[in-house]
């Protein structure tokens, strides 16, 4: 039976989710706040059932797509190391240089910090809560026995989604992300086909105003890859044109200087 005021490491997982949904939400408010007549679209929802081969979470606005795997803390990082498809993806990445460059830019860790800070002059420290970031690939697969030469490098969740949002320094373009997600579909045994127009999400939609309707912000389904290119990016991904940018490589040059 659990006591009042303790919290289950799932709570507290739960908890590093919600906190960083709200930070999206907050710099998405100000960046469409701050250009009211330009429409916008932030894919920033939980998987939940989904995330079993994917992830706990879909990242994506303006053609860049990532997946986010949540923990309580850094201590729950071994957590990992018990999922048979996560060690198949860190075997196939060591082995496979295109699904580690896809890995790098599409797939991150995030989980929740505290350190001790004198808030108000005159009490007693604090326990201050964050949120760290960093490439799955380089943090999650060496404790596997895999050393990727994918740095851990780690950012703040501001700067992360500073650097995601408004830089446009992280995040797989849609190619590059289907390809990512087409991989773990198969390493669960699925249809990836069939799979990838099986997710569903949410999206918040900023619709400018006009003549007929003030300024609105929606929460819309998303039933699909697909659809979620196409809500994100204004029109349909186009399929001609198949390179894949390396900008989860960006992620490399930030890293925490606080």
């Amino acid at each position: 039976m659990r006591k009042r005021g303790i919290s289950e490491p799932r709570d507290l997982e739960a908890d590093v989710v919600t906190r960083f949904s709200t930070q999206l939400d907050r710099r998405f408010t100000a960046l469409y706040s701050s250009r009211p007549d330009v429409g916008d679209s932030l894919s920033a929802t939980a998987l939940g059932g989904q995330d079993k081969a994917l992830s706990d979470y879909i990242v994506g606005r303006r053609g860049r797509y990532c997946l986010v795997e949540f923990k309580a803390g850094e201590t729950a990082f071994r957590s990992e190391e018990s999922k048979k498809l996560r060690v198949a993806l860190c075997k196939t990445m060591s082995a496979d240089r295109n699904a580690l460059r896809r890995g790098k830019s599409a797939h991150f860790i995030a989980w929740g910090t505290t350190t001790h800070k004198t808030l108000t002059p005159g009490t007693e420290p604090m326990e201050v809560q964050g949120i760290s970031l960093a490439s799955y690939p380089g943090t999650i697969c060496p404790l596997m026995g895999f050393p990727l030469p994918a740095p851990e490098n780690r950012l703040y969740s501001d700067q992360f989604i500073e650097m995601f949002l408004e830089s446009e320094q992280l995040g797989a373009n849609a190619v590059r992300f289907e390809k990512y997600l087409t991989l773990l579909f198969e390493l669960a045994g699925g249809c990836a086909s069939t799979e990838l127009k099986a997710i569903e999400g949410s999206i918040y939609l900023y619709l400018p105003p006009n003549t007929s309707h003030p300024p609105e912000l929606h929460s819309v389904r998303f039933r699909g890859l697909e659809h979620l290119f196409e809500l994100t990016r204004g029109r349909k991904p186009n399929r001609e044109q198949s390179y894949e940018r390396d900008l989860g490589d960006d992620f490399q040059r930030g890293g925490m200087t606080r």
